[in-house]
């Protein structure tokens, strides 16, 4: 982590089905300011995530495997 670039902190993470909801505190850092004046003009923020684990394949489709660990 480059500390002179944080703009949050994530405070929880967790499966919904398919999809991983998390909620996230912006700092009082020059960066979480700049995400903070985004948001309040309506900007929609995106974020990305890194995992691994096994893909299994089942009639045609390929399936994230149990092992899966969100890093």
């Amino acid at each position: 982590v480059n500390y002179k670039e944080v703009s949050h902190k994530i405070e929880s993470l967790e499966w919904d089905g398919n999809n991983i909801i998390g909620r996230a505190k912006i700092l009082d850092t020059p960066n979480g300011k700049l995400v903070k004046a985004l948001l309040d003009g309506g900007v929609q923020i995106g974020v990305s995530s890194r995992g691994m684990g096994s893909v299994v394949h089942k009639e045609g489709i390929d399936y994230i495997a149990d092992d899966f660990i969100l890093n």
